[in-house]
């Protein structure tokens, strides 16, 4: 408990603190942003690198950084070709699932749940890589869901290629590319 109180003194007051500003960092999360600023103020106020307030900084941020990767690697992988508004939707259906009670409460296992999205997509995770714009382009969208900056409501908690799953339909997302044509349904859970 005690932890938790000075964590939670610390992120009210890290604001005023920061000593770096979010375009340094362009691939972090907003939460990312708020941990590595705890872990500094923390560090200004002299506590040691094995202070439990910065191992568990660290530990999130990591944690943070891997969620990342794996819903950028969804994205890439479910909708890497489509408009950025698609991409946007399947990274956001994953993090609703997360929050949602009806799904496992974090990333990893809502993207390794039995029939759901392919395991695989949690191993060989990407990296920040400027040479390819796709994988560029998945990560900067998974980043504004991560973010909260889609609109998308709490309750879309499927995406899938049947009009009736779930409780109704919030979005429906066509992709012709000439060769390929494909719909796919964002709907309520």
């Amino acid at each position: 408990m005690k932890k938790l109180i000075l964590i939670l003194a610390a992120l009210a007051l890290m604001a005023c603190f920061s000593g770096y500003t979010k375009a340094d960092t362009p691939m972090w999360t907003d939460r990312q942003h708020e941990l590595h600023d705890l872990a500094n103020m923390a560090r200004d106020l002299g506590l040691p690198e094995d202070n439990p307030i910065i191992v568990e900084a660290k530990r999130l941020w990591m944690q943070e950084a891997e969620d990342l990767r794996i819903v950028a690697k969804v994205v890439r992988n479910e909708a890497g070709y489509c408009t950025d508004r698609h991409q946007q939707l399947v990274a956001q259906v994953v993090l609703n699932r997360v929050a949602s009670p009806l799904f496992p409460d974090n990333v990893k296992d809502v993207v390794n749940a039995p029939g759901q999205y392919n395991p695989i997509y949690t191993r060989n995770l990407p990296t920040w890589d400027t040479a390819d714009k796709e994988t560029q382009r998945a990560f900067v969208n998974a980043l504004a869901a991560m973010n909260g900056e889609v609109d998308c409501p709490a309750d879309v908690l499927f995406q899938s290629e049947f009009p009736r799953l779930g409780k109704g339909n919030y979005e429906t997302i066509t992709v012709d590319t000439g060769w390929f044509r494909s719909t796919t349904y964002f709907n309520y859970g």
